[in-house]
């Protein structure tokens, strides 16, 4: 959990919190969608971390944004990958609560080469889910902008401290 204890070093704000799913994805580009008993071979293999606000941070900081995300994240080999992504973007991650003992949620992107259209398989995490108590009002109101995945219970909650603290947010 980020420290509810927090006291905000002016000199580290990040100018955007995200709160969204963090996702271990396996890229196949191929030149059509593969039939079940027919083999298609991949034209290109990559494995990066995702997630709609996940994504979103890392394009953030790329562009010299200062980003944070908040998350749960589970102790497997595949959540080890998604914070060694994080960090390697620049991606603060000092908010991402690791939970043991649990799995990854990993996704086989099929991404159609003429196209780029895109399907998505899952294996789903086993990791509980955020919680509003999960969460820190004065590390949501730090940032400028709030950048949110759902409209569930922990994200609304930080929608309403933001929107009280005069932040902008997005879905």
């Amino acid at each position: 959990m980020c420290d509810t204890n927090l006291h905000i070093n002016p000199h580290t704000l990040p100018d955007v919190i995200g709160i969204g799913l963090c996702t271990a994805d396996l890229l196949f580009v191929v030149p059509e969608l593969p039939a079940f008993g027919k083999t298609t071979s991949a034209s290109q293999y990559l494995r990066q971390s995702g997630g709609p606000v996940a994504t979103a941070l890392v394009t953030l900081a790329r562009l010299g944004v200062s980003t944070r995300f908040i998350s749960k994240i589970r102790d497997d080999p595949d959540g080890t990958f998604i914070r060694e992504e994080f960090q390697r973007e620049g991606v603060d991650i000092s908010c991402l609560i690791v939970e043991p003992n649990t799995l990854s949620r990993t996704v086989l992107v099929l991404v159609n080469q003429t196209t780029g259209d895109r399907c998505f398989t899952t294996r789903p995490n086993t990791c509980s889910p955020l919680t509003a108590s999960d969460l820190n009002h004065e590390e949501i109101t730090s940032a400028k902008i709030l950048h949110l995945d759902d409209a569930d219970e922990p994200s609304i909650q930080a929608a309403k401290w933001a929107k009280s603290g005069g932040r902008l947010c997005c879905i």
